[in-house]
């Protein structure tokens, strides 16, 4: 599965990529396009993650231990589990039911400097 379902992200940004779903046959299950998408997605935020230790985005080169994640894919099993060992960092959670818009609300004030650093939250704030 190529996940360019709505354009592609980093590091091979294009708007109008579109995703493909390759091998199926009438024997394939539902079951298992549904992990392929998750897998897809999870190596594609790892090929973005790679950019960013590298120092591919702008900035130097970063370490990166951890990873917040928000939002519904959060509460599957499956999707952490697959996301973890295909990023190979720990995952951290935010109990906020609002932290996907809110941690938006921080990159942008960082990117556009109206704050001036994201400092990493726990137990819902960020």
């Amino acid at each position: 599965v190529l996940d360019c379902f709505q354009g592609c992200r980093t590091p091979h940004i294009d708007s109008k990529a579109r995703g493909v779903i390759i091998g199926l046959s009438l024997a394939t299950r539902v079951e298992e396009i549904y992990r392929a998408m998750l897998e897809s997605i999870a190596y594609g935020t790892r090929r973005a993650l790679e950019g960013v230790q590298a120092g591919r985005h702008g900035g130097e080169s970063k370490g990166v231990r951890e990873v917040v994640v928000v939002g519904g894919a959060t509460k599957s099993e499956i999707f952490m589990g697959i996301f973890a060992d295909v990023l190979g960092v720990e995952l951290v959670t935010l109990d906020s039911p609002n932290a996907a818009m809110l941690s938006a609300a921080v990159v942008a004030s960082a990117g556009l400097r109206i704050s001036g650093r994201i400092q990493k939250g726990r137990g819902g704030n960020l």
